[in-house]
């Protein structure tokens, strides 16, 4: 996309915001400190109002990349 568009504008930033596929029921299920995490997650995003469910549902993918050691977070 990048590469696309940065001919065509100015200027040009691109944010990835996709996120691993996870099948959470299977992960609430494991008897494990992760299995834990999601179940507990899980409760906290049904429970949650419209307003704090996307930070919760944020937590959970950011807190599923530490456990496969893959995050690097950045504030933007």
């Amino acid at each position: 996309i990048l590469q696309i568009l940065k001919d065509k504008l100015y200027f040009v930033k691109v944010k990835d915001r996709t996120k691993k596929a996870y099948d959470l029921d299977l992960l609430k299920n494991e008897v494990s400190l992760r299995g834990v995490f999601v179940k507990k997650m899980l409760q906290k995003i049904a429970a949650a109002n419209e307003t704090d469910k996307p930070i919760y549902e944020s937590a959970l993918y950011l807190g599923l990349g530490a456990f496969d050691s893959e995050v690097a977070y950045n504030e933007d």
